[in-house]
């Protein structure tokens, strides 16, 4: 009977990988923070944008019934 388990290719191979790739710095983090953020901001940029319509007319419906 085996108590070890046996690792696969590929988790021997992430486990190489993570060994030889030094920590991300805090300037890279930042790059990765911001482009991350430029990405959902574009994604929601949209939904903002009909959300913007939609209240600009419900105002105007509210200024012209005055």
């Amino acid at each position: 009977m085996w108590c070890e388990r046996r690792m696969g290719p590929h988790e021997e191979r992430a486990a190489a990988t993570q060994q030889f790739r030094p920590l991300p710095t805090a300037k890279e983090l930042l790059r990765v923070v911001v482009t991350k953020g430029l990405q959902i901001i574009m994604m929601l940029f949209p939904v903002l944008e009909l959300v913007g319509v939609v209240r600009a007319s419900r105002m105007r419906l509210v200024t012209n019934s005055l």
